[in-house]
């Protein structure tokens, strides 16, 4: 069994190097993350942008 907020393949490499880049630049810089959908959408904010701002979070210590 297999969970991920997005089983793509480019999203997930894109969560290696957010994660790489929080590190690295740590503290010194404010992150924000912004997603735009449509107004129906049933799920926002999505799993993916949830999952990049708990990397962030994690990497930021």
């Amino acid at each position: 069994l297999v969970f991920a907020p997005n089983m793509s393949v480019g999203v997930n490499v894109c969560f290696k190097v957010l994660k790489d880049i929080a590190a690295t630049l740590g503290d010194e810089f404010d992150v924000e993350i912004v997603e735009l959908h449509h107004n129906k959408k049933k799920d926002s904010p999505s799993g993916t942008a949830v999952k990049m701002g708990e990397i962030v979070a994690d990497a930021l210590g």
